[in-house]
């Protein structure tokens, strides 16, 4: 049973890593001009709109296995994410985790941007809608279920069959390929991220995390 689950969350966490991915490619593709450089091809790789909707898409679209899994292994969903217990403290945890996350990630952004020659990446809509839409995918639903698939699955499924270490190892690297256009940072945040959730036990303080450092960048997006 263990290698079962374990087999069903990793095709799982293969079919979110490699959709999004490859959409990423793809644009990044699209978008790439002669002499450009490899900082030109990230850059390139998200398009905001196109790129919220495909990632909603497979989120969700997973989403109905993974509670299969966590049911069927009579885990408790709600108990795997918080307890109130500790909610308040888990809250301001993940806050403050969030906000190293920021610092962490910040070099690696601001390699990506300064290396790169263009900047169409930063062209977006300016409406309010834009900005909810973009908090909404990217700090709400982003925060909540990447979370559950790269830190859940590896707590919950993966651990019995490959170890705790190389579990969380795993699905921090798949972490990192699905947001590669971050130049490496996503695996360095996965692994932070896994690390606090191993200790805390309780996923509610890495969706945190996740949730406020999008939402930094967010806010990052509309003052620059």
């Amino acid at each position: 049973m263990n290698k079962k689950n374990a087999f069903i969350s990793l095709t799982l966490l293969m079919f979110i890593t490699t959709i999004i991915a490859g959409f990423e490619f793809l644009t990044a593709v699209k978008n790439f001009r002669p002499q450009g450089n490899i900082f030109d091809f990230c850059s390139g790789a998200v398009e905001y709109v196109p790129y919220m909707m495909i990632f909603l898409l497979v989120l969700f679209t997973a989403l109905p296995i993974a509670l299969l899994l966590f049911k069927g292994n009579n885990i408790s969903l709600k108990d795997a994410i918080f307890n109130k217990k500790y909610l308040l403290g888990d809250i301001l945890w993940g806050i403050l985790i969030g906000f190293l996350s920021a610092i962490l990630a910040y070099p690696f952004s601001l390699m990506r941007d300064l290396g790169s020659s263009y900047g169409h990446a930063q062209d977006h809509d300016t409406s309010i809608w834009f900005y909810l839409l973009l908090f909404l995918s990217l700090s709400v639903v982003c925060g909540f279920l990447k979370e559950l698939y790269f830190r859940g699955f590896a707590r919950y499924f993966l651990s019995d069959v490959f170890g705790k270490t190389q579990a969380y190892v795993l699905t921090a690297i798949l972490f990192g390929i699905v947001d590669w256009q971050n130049m490496g940072s996503s695996i360095i945040l996965g692994l932070l991220w896994g690390y606090v959730y191993q200790k805390k036990d309780r996923l509610i303080v890495p969706m945190i995390a996740h949730g406020v450092i999008n939402l930094i960048g967010l806010f990052w997006m509309l003052i620059f």
